[in-house]
């Protein structure tokens, strides 16, 4: 087992029945996650116990469940044909503002020692889908996915919907990184887009979600925390 430094998230934990209510995955089933009490960010598991890729099965039903914030029934990418590509980060376009730097700094200085000692060499822009199943600070526990960061394909556009500071990372660096990509997304993208030119650095997240996003609509916001994706 490996002892993790976690850093508290805001992410709402999300009982197990409740999991399976919200995306139809049913833990039980699944070889070692069968004692899983609370799904959780990865920032909030303190000991880790075991790692294990997803199969593409789990991890396109879990992104099939993605609704929206205010319409969650509305699952945008069910039936759309999912793949993990390796990208060149700058050819995408965003709908941020903003970078934050203790976000990427944690990237940095703290997801390798999360996967300290299962045999994890690449660094973040190689990472694959995975679970993490380990204890939180309480002792419960607790399962949480890792993603590699979720582009939406819009006509000719690729649009960075999760995973802004791995990107900015890659980017940084001159470096390709691996990406799910989900084709031909219907409903129109939740803010207008810009490529990376005019995304600014800043330490504090304004507090207000309406200036973290370019003409935000907050009606298509993509409620990717409520069936258990966080980073």
């Amino acid at each position: 087992m490996a002892a993790a430094k976690p850093r508290p998230s805001d992410f709402s934990p999300i009982p197990v029945n409740e999991f399976l209510t919200r995306t139809g995955i049913d833990l039980a089933r699944i070889p070692g996650c069968e004692h899983v009490e609370l799904i959780v960010s990865p920032r909030d598991i303190a000991r880790v116990e075991d790692i294990a890729l997803m199969r593409n099965e789990y991890r396109n039903q879990l992104l099939e469940s993605v609704g929206l914030a205010e319409n969650r029934g509305q699952q945008l990418y069910r039936d759309r044909a999912i793949h993990q590509l390796l990208i060149d980060p700058r050819d995408l376009v965003l709908g941020q503002r903003y970078v934050y730097r203790p976000n990427y700094v944690s990237i940095v200085e703290e997801l390798r020692d999360l996967f300290e000692g299962f045999g994890v060499r690449g660094g973040f822009t190689q990472f694959f889908a995975c679970r993490i199943v380990g204890q939180d600070l309480e002792g419960h526990r607790v399962l949480a996915h890792f993603l590699p960061p979720i582009l939406e394909r819009h006509g000719a556009r690729l649009i960075l919907m999760d995973g802004v500071h791995r990107n900015y990372l890659a980017r940084q660096a001159g470096v390709s990184i691996e990406c799910l990509v989900v084709d031909n997304v219907v409903a129109a993208f939740p803010c207008s887009t810009r490529r990376w030119e005019t995304i600014a650095v800043t330490d504090v997240k304004p507090p207000n979600i309406e200036d973290r996003y370019f003409d935000l609509d907050r009606g298509l916001f993509r409620d990717v925390k409520y069936i258990g994706i966080d980073g």
